[in-house]
């Protein structure tokens, strides 16, 4: 799938987040609704659901689907934010804690570790190449 599809579906899936926060929380339902289609369409050009693009998707599909109760609503609003920061820089804070994973690394989880995911200014590609052994950056 290229970016700039990508992109779209993240914009969409962000409008209607933001509609459903501040105008209609059945808005919110497009928002899983989009994330679905988004996610069917990933799989059939990329099949793999342990993918890490894959898990990024179901991850956020997850959020929306526990934002709907009632105490965790605020679950929408942090997922707002993110997505924005993904659409305006580039930088994915879901993709930076699914990469931190016992599945997704390599490397044993620490301070350091954990400090490098989050801080790093968004990369070209996965975060997950980035932060693996193989990489440039100092040990742990």
């Amino acid at each position: 799938m290229n970016e700039r599809t990508i992109y779209y579906y993240w914009l969409l899936t962000n409008i209607f987040l933001a509609a459903g926060l501040l105008i209609s929380p059945y808005v919110l339902y497009l928002a899983m609704g989009v994330t679905i289609v988004h996610s069917v369409h990933f799989l059939i050009l990329q099949p793999g659901i342990i993918l890490f693009p894959m898990q990024i998707r179901i991850g956020y599909l997850v959020l929306l689907t526990l934002g709907q109760v009632a105490f965790l609503g605020w679950i929408h609003w942090i997922q707002l934010l993110g997505t924005t920061a993904l659409l305006t820089t580039g930088y994915c804070p879901l993709a930076r804690v699914l990469s931190l994973a016992p599945w997704n690394r390599i490397r044993p989880l620490s301070w350091n570790l954990f400090v490098t995911t989050i801080f790093t200014p968004p990369v070209s590609g996965s975060i997950v190449q980035f932060v693996s052994p193989e990489s440039n950056m100092e040990s742990d």
